[in-house]
């Protein structure tokens, strides 16, 4: 059986489709200051649904956080810090909250892109999973959770 040109087109096409739809949208779709830290942050994702979540620490000890809902991969903008003060680590869904993971940690260049920008840092979560992102500024530090899932999950 030959490979024609059209089939190849088409298959270059629908792969070229499927590799578009699991990259965020180019501008954010929800931005806000941080309340510690004074640093501003912008997420651009599908969609993004803001609210409050309790997230249990090694301790069991319970902190409400701040929990960003994200369909599909997420993209983050942190304008004021580097990428020496943001801390990316695993949550995992618990009860109604959330509780910090320590089998592992996620690892950079794989779960996550972090990169220094003119304006701050860029992070990149590709992976859909939970987070706990903390971002040290000279004033303060803020911590929140980042749920990106499939829309479906």
């Amino acid at each position: 059986m030959k490979f024609k040109p059209c089939m190849a087109a088409a298959l270059a096409g629908a792969l070229l489709l499927a590799a578009c739809a699991g990259r965020p949208p180019a501008e954010p779709s929800w931005q806000a200051t941080l309340p510690a830290s004074g640093a501003v942050l912008a997420v651009a994702a599908r969609t993004v649904e803001a609210g409050q979540t309790t997230c249990l620490d090694e301790t069991d000890t319970a902190h409400t956080l701040t929990l960003l809902r994200c369909e599909g991969p997420a993209r983050l903008e942190i304008e004021g810090v580097k990428t020496d003060a943001v801390e990316v680590r695993f949550v995992e869904p618990a009860g109604d909250g959330y509780r910090y993971y320590d089998l592992s940690s996620p690892t950079e260049k794989i779960d996550y892109l972090r990169t220094d920008t003119e304006q701050g840092v860029e992070v990149r979560v590709d992976t859909l999973y939970s987070f706990s992102i903390t971002v040290t500024g000279q004033e303060g530090t803020d911590t929140f959770l980042l749920d990106c899932r499939r829309a479906d999950g």
